[in-house]
């Protein structure tokens, strides 16, 4: 009489698809600290450029978005290999991507209607980077990366709900924000893997 075939784990399968991920990643160690520290001055760029003016504020600071969630993209592409699957950070990269287009798009388009579907994308892209860090292997994890996915979790949802405001001053500092905080946890990473290199 033959075993029944165990049913897989599909946590377990992802958590040793992102373990394969984060070793394609390791010798990009510094690109990514790199690419974590130029994100983090997007995210200040970004603050610093909003006015009054919906289209002399969104514009750029969509292209500055754009440009982050490109540079994440290239990450997710990196950690993919040969391997014909989306990685977790191509999928929030193209969120984001999504987020960044809404914004240069709100500039001549309802407002309102278009800032929901931002904080929709980033609340989406922070259950995304949810769910992968809390799956890294032990080589891949440090605490700045769930911290900054939970604070892009809330900033999508503080901006799909307009709380406290849904003026156009606070949707500037809270993608700003998100900005900063994904760019530390990207030289969070960076570092880590460095280390993780450095003892093997």
């Amino acid at each position: 009489m033959t075993e029944p075939e165990a049913t897989p784990d599909p946590r377990a399968e992802f958590r040793a698809y992102l373990a394969t991920a984060v070793m394609r990643l390791a010798p990009r160690s510094r690109q990514l600290m790199v690419i974590g520290l130029i994100t983090i001055v997007l995210g200040m760029a970004v603050i610093g450029i909003v006015t009054q003016s919906r289209v002399l504020s969104l514009i750029p600071a969509g292209v500055l978005m754009a440009i982050a969630a490109v540079l994440e993209l290239g990450i997710g592409h990196n950690a993919r290999g040969d391997d014909t699957r989306t990685t977790p950070w191509a999928r929030a990269g193209l969120l984001h991507v999504a987020a960044a287009v809404a914004a240069i798009a709100s500039s001549f388009l309802p407002f309102q209607l278009f800032s929901g579907f931002i904080g929709l994308m980033i609340l989406a892209a922070g259950i995304v980077h949810l769910r992968t860090d809390f799956a890294l292997p032990v080589n891949g994890k440090t605490a700045i990366m769930p911290m900054a996915s939970i604070v892009t979790t809330l900033i999508g949802l503080l901006i799909l709900t307009q709380w406290p405001a849904g003026d156009l001053q606070v949707l500037g500092v809270l993608i700003g924000v998100d900005l900063i905080v994904r760019g530390w946890a990207w030289v969070g990473f960076g570092v880590t893997l460095r280390k993780a290199m450095n003892r093997s």
